[in-house]
């Protein structure tokens, strides 16, 4: 059902002038890196730390909220092609939102791994990211 109020006005300034094809290639583009990044810190923490429950839960979560974004970000192909610009910007704030909560602690565990900073603590069995 489309609304009835079809305007653009409510599109996010980054994203108003933008066409459909290049709002879906930005929010998939961002997505697509945050997953590559989650992937090789998982296969780098396999590797090497495969015994940090920690990390491991911490690599589950950041999947978790991926699934979410990507759910998110195929739901916004839909509303784009109704012209649902109510939901259009809404998923946009969530998707963007999830983003900016999730995507701070994917970089840091990812460069943390890469640059082998991640240690475990002998003494608690922590993991440790310096």
């Amino acid at each position: 059902m489309k609304p009835t109020n079809t305007t653009t006005s409510n599109i996010p300034k980054g994203f108003a002038g933008m066409s459909r094809d290049n709002m879906i290639t930005a929010v998939f583009s961002s997505l697509h890196g945050l997953e590559k990044c989650v992937e090789s810190s998982q296969k780098m923490f396999s590797g090497e730390l495969a015994g940090s429950i920690i990390v491991e839960r911490s690599l589950n979560q950041q999947k978790k909220v991926i699934v979410q974004m990507r759910r998110t970000a195929n739901k916004l192909q839909i509303q784009l092609a109704q012209e649902n610009w109510a939901e259009v910007v809404r998923s946009l704030q969530i998707f963007y939102g999830l983003r900016q909560i999730v995507r701070p602690e994917i970089m840091a565990t990812f460069q943390s791994l890469a640059n082998k900073e991640l240690k475990l603590s002998a003494m608690t069995e922590d993991t440790v990211i310096h």
